[in-house]
Parts: structure tokens; sequence; C-alpha cells
């Protein structure tokens, strides 16, 4: 479990210095690797945030939370 919780500290961590590079360990060549790097581009904040969202999408889903549920 640990181990768990120590890769997401570091991918968030990546997250924040470089998101192209997070988002690449996250979802490897993909379109959200591409919307990134263009986000980041354009913006470190933009790119900052797809990427967080990113990892925590998939953090959530593994936690099989609905975050969309409003109860």
């Amino acid at each position: 479990m640990q181990d768990k919780t120590l890769v997401l500290v570091l991918k968030i961590i990546v997250a924040i210095i470089l998101p192209p590079a997070a988002a690449y360990w996250q979802v490897r060549v993909s379109f959200h690797f591409w919307v990134n790097l263009i986000l980041w581009v354009l913006g470190w904040v933009a790119g900052t945030i797809h990427a967080l969202w990113l990892i925590l999408r998939v953090r959530y889903k593994a936690l099989n939370v609905d975050v969309r549920s409003s109860s």
C-alpha cells in the first residue's frame, strides 16, 4: 500500500514540475499526452491542472468513487 502512495506522490510532484512527463507516465503516448503537451506549451498552469486531473482521475476510478454523484 505504501508503494502505491509513494508512486502517487511522485506523480503529483512530477505533474507540478514537468506536466508532460507526468502525463506520459500516466497514459503513455495517447491523445491525453498530446493535449497535455499543447496545454503546457500554451501555459504551465493549464498543463499542470490537466496532468493532475489525469493522475487523480485514475486514482478515483481505482477507488470506485463517483465524483459526479451529488449525494
